[in-house]
C-alpha cells in the first residue's frame, strides 16, 4: 500500500477544518496570554477530525496550526483551552504532564460521546 503525500495530506487537513477566529475569540477572551503563537493560524474541527488532526503534531507544526474543536461540540470554554493548551505543549516539546487535569479528561469523554451518538 502507498502512503499518501504529505501535500495531498496537508490539503485533506484544510478541507476537512475551517477558520477557527470565533473559536480562538471565544476562548482568548478568558485568557490573558495569547492563545495561539504570532504567525499561527487557529483552525476548527467537528469531533472525528478534531481527533484525528490534533494528534498529528507534525503537521500542526509544519503547517503553524493550532487546532480548536468546533464550538458545536458542546465544550466548555474551560475544555477547549485544556485542549488547545495541551496541544501548545506538545507543540513546544515540553514535558508530558503525567497526571491528566480532570477538565483536559471531561474534555475527550464529551468528545467521544458525541463521536458515539453517530455510531
Amino acid at each position: 500500500m502507498t502512503q499518501l503525500s504529505d501535500k495531498v495530506l496537508d490539503l485533506l487537513f484544510l478541507f476537512t477544518t475551517c477558520c477557527g477566529k470565533s473559536e480562538l475569540r471565544s476562548l482568548q477572551s478568558m485568557q490573558r496570554a495569547a492563545i495561539c503563537p504570532v504567525g499561527w493560524t487557529a483552525r476548527a474541527a467537528g469531533p472525528s477530525w478534531f481527533l484525528i488532526w490534533s494528534q498529528d503534531t507534525a503537521r500542526l507544526i509544519r503547517t503553524r496550526t493550532i487546532l480548536l474543536p468546533r464550538r458545536w461540540i458542546g465544550l466548555s470554554r474551560s475544555e477547549c483551552l485544556a485542549l488547545a493548551s495541551e496541544q501548545l505543549a506538545r507543540i513546544e516539546d515540553s514535558a508530558p504532564n503525567p497526571r491528566t487535569s480532570p477538565v483536559l479528561r471531561d474534555a475527550r469523554h464529551r468528545i467521544g460521546a458525541v463521536l458515539a451518538r453517530h455510531w
